[in-house]
């Protein structure tokens, strides 16, 4: 027979300080009824199939791999037009009957079933009907915030990465490939930079100069981040830009992750190279002095 399992219900982008505490409860209750420690998601955010644009805080493969390291096992199913046709009872149902739920944990503000009806109430009406216990985690709070991925998306579209850090426990980041840009950063600057093309879908910083982590090739690097028009030699385009302090190399094509630790300045249109140049020299030297 199936060990049963006590299931955390959520999106969990981000797998935030509030997610973290949710997860933690089940987890505390699981053990208390020697029960597994479930996470059961989705792969894909609800908002996208009913037609809404979301700016994800992280890539499904990355929030699976953090939810995985918070319980004993993560369960994630597509959210699909047909999920969401599906009746709050019969979701409850699924959940008993297919993945030997013993008890739930949900949030305050978490919703099921067809047309978003199922909510904290129904839950814990349907538990004491149908036998499984049901627990709702109230909001969590931060310096009097309620820490949503709502509003930390909107704190790093910002800029203020570093109370959005505080809320994620840990550094917002991008992943993805690094492409040919317009080569001025080494030849015209003197400052050479990987040019990244983020992951679809993740939101992106406000244009700004970060100090950054960087991932490449298995190996970190202090950086710094340049999301903008590059207007002082002309750009129009937004990029994401890194100077990887101490690193040379061809990596064009490679995959590289940035970790953004600290918003450092905002972009400015210099009247020089020379003084560009000597702007982003300062830049690397504040960037230095963070710990790797």
């Amino acid at each position: 027979m199936n060990r049963k399992r006590i299931i955390a219900l959520g999106m969990f982008d981000g797998v935030h300080m509030g997610h973290r505490a949710l997860i933690a409860r089940a987890r505390q209750i699981a053990k208390e009824s020697s029960c597994e420690t479930v996470v059961f998601t989705f792969t894909n955010h609800p908002s996208e199939t009913l037609g809404k644009e979301v700016k994800l805080l992280m890539p499904y493969r990355m929030r699976l791999n953090e939810l995985a390291k918070l319980c004993d096992d993560v369960i994630a199913v597509p959210f699909t037009h047909e999920f969401a046709d599906m009746p709050a009872r019969d979701f409850v149902e699924m959940l008993l009957y297919e993945y030997s739920m013993a008890g739930v944990v949900m949030g305050f503000n978490y919703t099921f079933g067809r047309g978003g009806k199922g909510d904290a109430n129904l839950m814990m009406s349907l538990a004491q009907k149908m036998g499984f216990t049901a627990e709702v985690v109230d909001r969590v709070t931060y310096e009097d915030s309620i820490v949503s991925s709502t509003y930390i998306r909107e704190l790093i579209e910002k800029g203020d990465i570093e109370r959005a850090n505080k809320l994620l426990c840990g550094e917002f980041s991008l992943s993805g490939n690094i492409v040919p840009n317009m080569h001025i950063g080494g030849t015209l600057i003197g400052f050479p930079t990987a040019n990244l093309i983020p992951d679809d879908g993740i939101v992106l910083p406000c244009e700004g100069v970060y100090a950054t982590r960087v991932y490449i090739r298995g190996e970190l690097y202090r950086g710094v981040t340049n999301i903008g028009s590059n207007p002082t030699v002309g750009g129009k385009k937004i990029t994401v830009e890194t100077h990887i302090i101490d690193f040379s190399g061809d990596i064009y094509g490679e995959a590289m992750t940035i970790d953004f630790v600290k918003r450092l300045r905002d972009c400015i249109k210099f009247d020089s190279i020379d003084g560009l140049r000597a702007q982003i020299a300062d830049d690397v030297a504040n960037a230095e002095k963070l710990a790797i």
